[in-house]
């Protein structure tokens, strides 16, 4: 009986010591997000001379912060995300925007972005197939 009782206590601990703080787009500091996340394992800088950098983590999760702030996160979507008619049906409710970004220098399709920014959650997509490649979650409006 109380190994049982051990073993709950040691599984919310765990619990507990595994969780992270969520991030707060546009409030959350880059110092609150290492402390939280660790080191990144690539810091990019897209535009040179700006103060605004991507961190890149193991999971492939990417942070854009810009004046110390982080401000977007970006990652790849779920299994069930990568259809675009699924986050059709998630903002059904949400006024959206379709915007064209712009073409790629390489061979690659065009993608468009799907955006929900009342949620603050936007998707890019391959317009050809309609499968998400990318989720951004940004500060909502």
């Amino acid at each position: 009986m109380f190994s049982r009782y051990v073993f709950v206590l040691l599984a919310v601990a765990g619990a507990c010591a595994d969780s992270k703080a969520p991030i707060r787009y546009g409030e959350t500091t880059k110092a609150a997000l290492l402390a939280d996340r660790g080191q990144p394992t690539e810091a990019q800088k897209p535009i040179p001379g700006k103060d605004t950098e991507v961190l890149v983590y193991p999971d492939n999760q990417k942070y854009q912060v810009t004046n110390d702030v982080v401000v977007a996160g970006f990652r790849e979507p779920s299994r069930d995300e990568r259809s675009l008619l699924y986050w059709r049906h998630r903002f059904k409710d949400c006024p959206t925007t379709f915007e064209a970004l712009n073409k790629p220098t390489s061979h690659l399709h065009p993608e468009k972005e799907l955006k929900c920014d009342r949620e603050g959650v936007s998707v890019i997509y391959d317009p050809n197939t309609d499968q998400v490649t990318r989720v951004v979650e940004h500060a909502q409006k």
